[in-house]
């Protein structure tokens, strides 16, 4: 996937008068890697920024006729439980009109998060991110793009290079869970959810930690 690939990495919780202003500097973004052959584009599943970054793709894509695949890629199988009603709803939207779904483990794990977060620096040409502080999930994964050699844009008003060459620091902690794996139901429901996706047209991976 290399050569045409994008990810996205973002805070979780975003302002609601903020939302129009990132989308719009997400689409700004986004039509120029389209002019220069990028077309596959990794999304995270979170709520927040991922969830903007999805619908503003959908929207390119549905509303203007953009060519473009939208990648799915989720930490685990259970990774919403604890969200309210609507962005459970949205994430469903999204998850529908995926054209892939890559989910990391089966269950929890604070490696299944940085797993599912170094997978699409990996797998990607550049990264664009919304990125405002040194702590959290996303300035880890624009640590780990920089060291990579990927080039990140950040929409957010903060110099990440500042990122660049700071020590490692100690795995972002994610999920209102202590460190806790799932077992036999909830793969059982790995399952259940992978033939939903296959009815569905779209094509499902597996990949352990």
């Amino acid at each position: 996937m290399k050569k045409d690939t994008c990810c996205f990495t973002g805070h979780r919780k975003i302002r609601k008068g903020d939302e129009a202003a990132i989308r719009a500097k997400i689409r700004s973004q986004v039509l120029p890697l389209l002019d220069r052959g990028v077309t596959t584009f990794m999304v995270g599943g979170a709520v927040g920024f991922d969830m903007l970054a999805a619908e503003t793709l959908l929207d390119l894509r549905e509303k203007e006729e953009k060519e473009l695949r939208l990648v799915s890629a989720l930490p685990f199988l259970q990774w919403r439980e604890g969200w309210p009603l609507e962005a459970v709803e949205r994430e469903d939207r999204i998850l529908e009109k995926s054209d892939e779904i890559l989910i990391s483990a089966r269950g929890y794990s604070r490696q299944s998060y940085l797993h599912r977060d170094r997978r699409m620096v990996d797998a990607s040409a550049v990264c664009i991110a919304y990125c405002n502080r040194r702590g959290g999930g996303t300035a880890y994964t624009v640590r780990y793009a920089l060291r990579q050699g990927v080039p990140v844009v950040n929409i957010a008003d903060w110099d990440i290079g500042q990122l660049a060459d700071e020590k490692e620091g100690p795995a972002p902690r994610r999920g209102k869970k202590a460190e806790k794996e799932h077992d036999g139901p909830e793969y059982e429901q790995l399952h259940m959810f992978a033939d939903t996706v296959v009815k569905q047209n779209l094509t499902i991976k597996e990949e352990e930690t």
